[in-house]
Order: C-alpha cells, then structure tokens, then sequence
C-alpha cells in the first residue's frame, strides 16, 4: 500500500473511531474479568484458559505465587490497553476538531498505542510461559488436557459460526 493510500486509510479509521468515541457512553470497568467469559477468567492464552482447573493443577506454593504474578500482569495490559486506547479516542477526537487533518500525527498516534499495547501483552505472555515452565510432568499433561478440550470447544463454537455467517460448506446437504 503507498503512502497516500496509507494515510487515507488511517484519517478514514481515526474518523471512525471519534464517530464511535462521540456516540459510545464509557465502558464499564471489567475489573481485570476477560468481558467475555463465564468463569471469569483472564485474557486469551492457554494457561489463562485453565482458570476454572487451576485447584486440579495443585500448584506448590512458588508456582501458585508465579501464577499471581501472571494474572496480575494481564490484568495490568489489560488495563493499560483499555486507558490508551480511551486517551487515543480522545486525541483522535481533538484532531477531528481541526480544519486539517494531521494525518501523519493519527498514524503516529495508533502505531504509538499498537506498539505499547503489544509490549505489555508480550510481557504477560512471558510471564505465562514461566508458569507453564514450571509444571512438572504431571501438572503439564493436566494442564494440556484441559488445553486441548478448551481448543476444541473454541474449533466447534468458530465452526458454528463460520455455517451462521457463510451457509453450509461446499457439498453439504441441503434440509
């Protein structure tokens, strides 16, 4: 893409998105709860899926502060995501203000909070894979059983999604 298709689409996304800030009401605090699930558990990785099975995992006492510490850092860039990206629709909203759009300072501005907003879910990771690392044997096949079933019911509710939204595949028989 060049650089004027570039910056066109970005003045068309920071358009948008002050369109969205000006009509949306503040979301909720989530209180550090992933918004989208039951049990209450935290982000989208498969450790953070094991949330509702933590107490089958029988963490010793240094794996279950490790595991604090992980829940705590998503939680943090949870958070920190949610601010950015308020004070992005904010300054978003003060350059819809002006007469001439500065649109080189919009793609500074998104590129700004993308960037920051993937060091800190980057450094959550980490801090889940040293959780993991520190599984024994018998704590990783009990951790990935319970992986592999959570991936499965997430391939059976995109399936689902993918009929709802395209139609059955190709070759499937009509009812």
């Amino acid at each position: 893409m060049n650089r004027l298709s570039r910056f066109a689409a970005v003045g068309l996304i920071a358009l948008m998105v002050g369109a969205q800030a000006a009509d949306t009401p503040p979301e909720p605090p989530m209180h550090g709860k992933h918004p989208h699930r039951a049990d209450g558990a935290l982000g989208h990785g498969p450790l953070q899926m094991l949330n509702r099975h933590k107490a089958e995992l029988k963490l010793s006492a240094a794996q279950e502060k490790q595991w604090l510490a992980a829940e705590a850092a998503s939680q943090a860039a949870s958070q920190a995501r949610r601010d950015a990206h308020a004070k992005l629709r904010e300054s978003l909203a003060a350059e819809r203000e002006k007469e001439v759009l500065d649109l080189a300072k919009i793609d500074q501005l998104i590129e700004q909070q993308r960037e920051q907003a993937q060091a800190q879910q980057r450094a959550a990771h980490e801090q889940w894979l040293a959780v993991y690392a520190s599984l024994s044997q018998e704590q990783k096949r009990l951790a990935s059983q319970h992986i592999k079933q959570g991936m499965a019911r997430m391939d059976k509710r995109m399936a689902r999604k993918h009929r709802h939204h395209d139609g059955p595949p190709p070759g499937a028989p009509m009812h």
